[in-house]
């Protein structure tokens, strides 16, 4: 539904309208100031890291350089905090768990310096 955020309408069988938004730019948000573009998105395996982040989704903004952690609120809503900043503009492509020593940790892309796998470790 052009204009909407979170309301688009009856999804087709098998999908979900989104759980979560935000405006370009923050739209008076700071914690989303100058965002514009998510471009990766991870589940937090349970276990791996600390319980807090149990159950909770991490996204990326490819315009803002950060990494937010969205996790659902006891209200049924949701909720976004800031997991890392000062990626880059421009940088953080995709996002994916992966094996680090005995556990996993966060991998991901970025075009910095012709193209680069970085890693966040708990």
């Amino acid at each position: 539904m052009t204009g909407s955020t979170t309301s688009c309408g009856t999804p087709a069988a098998g999908l979900t309208n989104p759980i979560y938004d935000y405006r370009n730019g923050g739209g008076g948000s700071s914690l989303f100031q100058n965002c514009n573009s998510i471009t990766g998105g991870a589940f937090v395996p349970n276990g791996v890291w600390n319980s807090s982040y149990n159950n909770s989704y991490l996204f990326a903004d490819f315009v803002c350089g950060k990494i937010f952690k969205l996790k659902r609120t006891s209200s049924g809503g949701y909720r976004a905090t800031q997991f890392a900043s000062n990626l880059g503009s421009y940088s953080v492509v995709h996002l994916a768990f992966g094996s680090y020593g005995s556990s996993q940790a966060l991998y991901y892309t970025t075009f910095a310096n012709g193209g680069e796998v970085r890693r966040i470790n708990d």
